[in-house]
């Protein structure tokens, strides 16, 4: 099996891979709180998102590192950025999971609709479509989960 390699490499890698693919390699790391999907290209995102989700995404991958499983995941684009996030299953998740490290990108890969921080974000967190999303979707961590 491969050794994993350091978040710094990973995002290099995920960068090349993103440059081979023709999409955007500057990356928006994001959580499950940071946005919601309605079906499989229609996307709604809060931006600019957190300058703190990259540290938060480093440390998930630490963790996922340290367990042997770790993912880095296109979602979708928005502008001229590639917002992705870190999935590092827990333990009891990892059960039919390969071992090691592997790169995806979401497809289709769509462009997502920025959403200005401050009302028009709260009125989106109020939406049905939200909540569904942040019940459901148990794939994209949360914020919250990531240990500091």
């Amino acid at each position: 099996m491969e050794e994993i390699p350091s978040f710094a490499e990973a995002v290099a890698r995920l960068q090349r891979f993103l440059r081979a693919q023709a999409h955007p390699d500057r990356i928006a790391w994001a959580f499950r709180e940071d946005f919601y999907s309605v079906g499989v290209s229609r996307h709604r995102i809060r931006w600019p998102l957190p300058p703190e989700n990259e540290a938060h995404a480093a440390r998930l991958y630490a963790a996922g590192q340290s367990r042997g499983l770790v993912e880095l995941g296109a979602l979708f684009h928005v502008g001229d950025a590639t917002v992705a996030t870190v999935v590092a299953p827990e333990p009891e998740q990892i059960q039919g999971w390969s071992q090691g490290f592997k790169l995806t990108i979401r497809s289709p890969f769509a462009q997502a609709r920025p959403i200005a921080l401050g009302l028009p974000w709260f009125s989106h967190r109020l939406r049905p479509a939200y909540r569904h999303f942040q019940q459901l979707e148990s794939f994209i961590p949360r914020r919250g989960r990531v240990a500091a």
